[in-house]
């Protein structure tokens, strides 16, 4: 399992890099809790950008952490590839879990309280 600081890193990317799409896939969106690397997909309208969120991904983490693909704007509107892979933005991802977790944070909170009462 790769560590949530994996993941604070690909935030941070995200944020400093907005003019890049990035977006989740593979064992990081489709397992609870465990991810064998980030796998990730870059749309880009300059190749210049990936180049530099690669050089700051890989300053940061394990190369075998990451799985990085990139298309251009218009490779993306003509690929399948979204939808093939589920890939999601790290901001959709990002929202998600914390909806999950404050869900199952709540449905454990509601339990302990049952179980007391």
């Amino acid at each position: 399992m790769k560590s949530k600081n994996d993941l604070q890193v690909l935030v941070r990317a995200t944020r400093r890099f907005p003019d890049l799409e990035i977006l989740v896939f593979g064992s990081l969106i489709s397992s609870i809790g465990s991810f064998a690397d980030l796998d990730l997909l870059v749309v880009y309208d300059s190749l210049e950008e990936v180049d530099s969120l690669a050089s700051v991904l890989d300053a940061e983490l394990p190369a075998e952490s990451i799985d990085l693909t990139a298309m251009s704007r218009s490779e993306d509107r003509e690929s399948n590839f979204r939808r093939n892979s589920g890939a999601v933005t790290v901001e959709a991802f990002i929202s998600r879990n914390l909806l999950d977790y404050a869900a199952a944070t709540a449905r454990d909170g509601s339990n302990s309280a049952s179980r007391e009462g």
